[in-house]
């Protein structure tokens, strides 16, 4: 028996997943744009680049879980709706109680309580909150907490591992969480503006500066090399810009 690598199939098989699953995010902002780096969501927005052999294995994997663990076959996904200027399309929303739920798969590991190692990603919980946010406003104004759903599949524990946990959140960490959110997308929105005012890619990037608007630690900022950067195909625009100002 011999085995060869072939090349042509895999790139049929690749295609297909960006075919069936990359959306178009160019024509309104979402709220994904805002709790990530905000000069990726411009990018994304004006002149985006086809995901990564990486990326669109990661999303098959997502959207593999999210068809086998929150819907059946003949069931649509939710439909997305509007909060505070924003576009958000939860994962679920729940048929046995009252709610959303949204499926996270990771490659951490849990700990006792099936709690990330790590801790709840900070980006998690920035998603988390707006959707939480609908679902506050919605609801009655003395309640002082909110709470949302979240499912976790550990797909590298063997064996695999499903985790539900109800977040609770404060009224004032979902509200302020959520201006925050505002905010970002109003500096995208002066970005794009300023795209369209003067034509020039130059100026609008530097309304939303690279390496300023991403998680990286500060002391890693600037050199492509934090957690964010390195994994990003946009890192080369952002090091040719800023070169471009030292320059």
């Amino acid at each position: 028996m011999e085995s060869m690598r072939n090349a042509a199939i895999k790139a049929e098989l690749l295609e297909y997943i960006r075919e069936e699953y990359q959306e178009d995010r160019t024509k309104e902002l979402h709220l994904s744009d805002t709790y990530r780096c905000l000069t990726l969501s411009f990018f994304e927005k004006t002149d985006p680049l086809p995901l990564t052999e990486t990326e669109l294995l990661y999303f098959s994997m997502g959207f593999a879980m999210e068809s086998v663990i929150l819907r059946s076959k003949m069931e649509k996904p939710p439909d997305s709706y509007e909060v505070m200027g924003l576009r958000a399309t939860p994962d679920k929303i729940l048929k046995t109680v009252d709610g959303e739920v949204d499926l996270k798969t990771t490659r951490g590991w849990p700990d006792e309580d099936g709690i990330p190692k790590k801790g709840w990603s900070p980006r998690w919980m920035k998603q988390f909150m707006g959707y939480a946010y609908r679902i506050m406003e919605a609801g009655p104004d003395d309640k002082k907490f909110v709470d949302y759903n979240v499912a976790i599949l550990y797909m590298t524990k063997v064996p695999p591992l499903l985790e539900v946990h109800t977040l609770r959140f404060d009224r004032h960490e979902v509200t302020f969480n959520m201006l925050e959110r505002v905010d970002n997308a109003d500096v995208i929105r002066e970005a794009l503006e300023k795209l369209k005012e003067t034509g020039e890619a130059a100026s609008a990037i530097a309304v939303v500066e690279p390496f300023t608007y991403c998680d990286c630690p500060t002391e890693g900022k600037g050199d492509g090399a934090c957690w964010e950067c390195k994994g990003c195909r946009y890192l080369d625009r952002c090091l040719a810009w800023k070169a471009a100002q030292e320059g």
